[in-house]
Parts: C-alpha cells; sequence; structure tokens
C-alpha cells in the first residue's frame, strides 16, 4: 500500500477525530481539539500529520507544534502541555513512516529537538526521557466496585467525605476559576497558563 504523509488541513480534523475514536491506541491528546487550544492560546503553530491513501482514507497519525521559547529553546513535540500524542497508526510500518516525517520536519524548521510524547518508547535507540508515571485503571459500572478498588486508607477517608452530603456544580465562572488557579500556580513558583486557555 502506497501512502503520502502530509500536514492535515483545518477541513479534515473531523476526519482526524473519527480516527481516533476508533484506534485502541488513541489517548484523549490525540484529540483534533487540541489543535485550536494550543494554536489560540499559546500561538503554537501545529503540524498534524496524517497517512493517506491515495483515495484520501486516514491510517495513521502523529500530532506536532512547532514551539519557540526564550526560556525552552526551539523545538517540535507531540502535543505541549499533554501527557501524550505520539504517532497511532494502523501498523507498526505506518507508524515508522509518521516518525521519519516527523524527523524530516524537525530538520526542515531546524529545531533544537523533536520530542515524541508516548506511553511506551516507540523506537530502538532513540533517548527517552521519563517525568511522568502512567496509571490506567478501567471503571466499572457502578461506585462499589470502584471503591473497592481504592486502597483500604484512602477508601476510608472516601467513604468519609461521602457522609458530608457534599455537592459538585459545574458553573462557567471563568472569572472565580482563573483568581484561584493563578493564585495557587503563582504560589508553587509554576508559570501560569494564559486565561483564553481556559
Amino acid at each position: 500500500m502506497t501512502l503520502s504523509v502530509k500536514v492535515v488541513t483545518e477541513g479534515q480534523l473531523a476526519q482526524w477525530d473519527s480516527y481516533v475514536d476508533a484506534h485502541p491506541d488513541a489517548t484523549f491528546f490525540h484529540r483534533a481539539g487540541w489543535y485550536r487550544v494550543i494554536l489560540q492560546s499559546f500561538g503554537h503553530q501545529p503540524y498534524y500529520l496524517g497517512a493517506f491513501t491515495a483515495d484520501d482514507q486516514l491510517k495513521g497519525i502523529l500530532p506536532l507544534f512547532e514551539n519557540k521559547s526564550f526560556l525552552f529553546g526551539h523545538f517540535l513535540v507531540s502535543q505541549p502541555f499533554c501527557m501524550y500524542g505520539g504517532a497511532i497508526a494502523d501498523s507498526d510500518e505506518i507508524r515508522l513512516q509518521l516518525e521519519d516525517s516527523a524527523v524530516s520536519l524537525a530538520e526542515q524548521l531546524s529545531v533544537d529537538h523533536l520530542e515524541l510524547r508516548t506511553i511506551k518508547g516507540q523506537r530502538d535507540g532513540w533517548p527517552v526521557k521519563s517525568v511522568h508515571s502512567t496509571f490506567i485503571r478501567e471503571l466499572a459500572d457502578n461506585d462499589d466496585a470502584n471503591l473497592a478498588l481504592v486502597k483500604y486508607k484512602q477508601r476510608a477517608v472516601v467513604r468519609k467525605s461521602l457522609k458530608n452530603d457534599l455537592v459538585e456544580e459545574f458553573p462557567y465562572r471563568i472569572d472565580e476559576f482563573f483568581y484561584a488557579y493563578s493564585t495557587s500556580v503563582r504560589n508553587l513558583g509554576t508559570p501560569i497558563f494564559p486565561r483564553n486557555y481556559f
């Protein structure tokens, strides 16, 4: 099968999400919504690579953004501000083709480095930097079964909190949220994401 790897247009993002929804290795961070969020909030240039057949069937994807930072340098990364987002494809051969295209793009853009964020390492011989831990667990259909999965001491704390008749609300009050978020993050000494990110 002959494939061509090309940058996906905004008009093809619905096709991108259909591919993500159907792929077993896809994560929330592969979704096309990040294209607009990161571009509009941070101004990082997206390069969403797609492996297409001659009749425009999508067979693999790799979301990338070009970052230019005074502090961190000039680099190409699969999903900045996200945990994962590396190449996913119908086969290892297609995934390798997408990664090779990312390397070519990195050379073309003259970036300092290329960073592919994946749950597991993709290629032998490529450097691996592990700064996060991954915890993946299926959720049961009922609360009692999910609570049983929590360790004993933490389960006691959860049970105690359930007796307090707490109520959850999800009002859209960006000003209140952003004040609480920015104050907390600033106090930790961490840079604050811009308000329009939220």
